[in-house]
């Protein structure tokens, strides 16, 4: 969940340049972000009158660009729910993917509910001697839940559910709220004509399979 990211260029005002942001962004907040930026308004109507759920994204520019650190904007995101995709073979049919939020960062915590593969701790670089490959087939059993004070714990080695059960139960509850009206379209069976026109026409790459007639020629855009 935490990965390298940088702010940069001329609309970065000076007093922000060299400086960090301790605060909750996802990816999807880069489309209200860049929506701010342009000017342009973020809400879909389209989607809204398909009876759609609005756009989880928030514009972080005021919170990036804000010169006083103890502005309300500085964290405009206290929650982000962690979404998965699960395999549901219902009725014997093909595998479908269903998301399901097994998890949750709000304020200063984060409470994960499940089972996780990979679970392990890597070095400052992977591979390297001190992480084996063998290590990756660990899974993590967080049942029951597991809690880490994302402040003083940010590698999350120390699960503190056991003495947090109130918050625990609260995050809980919050998991199942969100888990009620989670947005899980039904997107297809899986298809081996994906694999074929990554390696085949896109250099690795994804691109358009569904219909092979439009595909274009590899090299020719």
């Amino acid at each position: 969940m935490q990965v390298p990211a940088f702010v940069s260029g001329g609309a970065l005002p000076p007093h922000r340049r060299g400086t960090t942001w301790d605060g909750i962004a996802a990816l999807w907040d880069l489309y209200a972000t860049f929506c701010g930026l342009a000017g342009v308004d973020p809400h879909d109507k389209m989607a809204e009158a398909a009876g759609l759920p609005p756009v989880d994204s928030i514009n972080m520019w005021p919170a990036w660009s804000s010169r006083n650190r103890n502005d309300s904007m500085v964290h405009p995101r206290q929650e982000l729910a962690i979404g998965g995709a699960l395999g549901n073979a219902a009725g014997g049919g093909p595998a479908h993917l269903t998301t399901t939020v097994e998890g949750i960062i709000s304020g200063d915590y984060k409470l994960l509910v499940g089972t996780f593969a990979e679970a392990i701790w890597t070095g400052p670089q992977y591979p390297n001697a001190s992480s084996k490959a063998s290590e990756w087939a660990t899974t993590a059993d967080c049942t029951h839940g597991c809690l880490y004070d994302l402040i003083t714990d940010p590698g999350e080695h120390l699960d503190i559910a056991q003495h947090n059960p109130q918050l625990v139960a609260q995050l809980k509850a919050r998991i199942a709220t969100i888990n009620a009206t989670v947005f899980s379209p039904h997107r297809g069976s899986v298809s081996p004509q994906a694999c074929a026109g990554a390696t085949q026409r896109y250099g690795g790459f994804w691109g358009p399979f569904v219909n092979e007639s439009v595909l274009p020629t590899p090299g020719v855009w």
